[in-house]
């Protein structure tokens, strides 16, 4: 991870009509390759990297402007630790 670059999970909550939806916007955004449905408080966590904060509020306010996203939550990783 470089100085400036931000790696996050965003979580969220959507209609479960527009799973599919979903999938499609997030091919859309750099930085996304995968997701992972879930169960909890949330239906969705999508692991992200960004150039930067900037970009990161970006997304999630794009996100957020989706009829269908209910909730979202971001969790900021702020160190890497490898086990192996």
């Amino acid at each position: 991870m470089s100085n400036n670059e931000v790696n996050a999970f965003i979580n969220l909550s959507i209609d479960s009509a527009y799973k599919n939806e979903l999938v499609n916007e997030l091919k859309k955004i750099k930085g996304v390759d995968k997701v992972f449905f879930i169960t909890g408080r949330y239906d969705f966590i999508i692991p992200i990297k960004c150039r930067n904060m900037s970009e990161l509020k970006q997304i999630i306010s794009e996100l957020r402007k989706l009829d269908w996203v209910k909730e979202t939550g971001t969790s900021i990783i702020l160190e890497e630790i490898k086990i192996k």
